[in-house]
């Protein structure tokens, strides 16, 4: 599960990019959003952006992708 596709990111992006992709998951899957409720998707959305929004955990979730890519 990649976290800058889930969010459709590129992976050099910037704060602001990451906040607003989430936002516009999570308005779409939000369980309490009626019609194109997805409680998984929003929940994937919801990990990936906790990820990539705190610079120490995106810095080891892109070493260790880069690790297993070059394995």
């Amino acid at each position: 599960m990649d976290f800058y596709e889930i969010l459709g990111l590129a992976k050099d992006a910037d704060d602001p990019s990451i906040r607003s992709a989430y936002r516009i998951l999570a308005r779409r899957y939000h369980p309490d959003s009626g019609i194109g409720s997805n409680a998984d998707k929003f929940r994937e959305a919801a990990k990936a952006y906790e990820t990539l929004i705190d610079p120490n955990r995106r810095r080891a979730y892109d070493f260790v992708a880069a690790t297993a890519a070059a394995e």
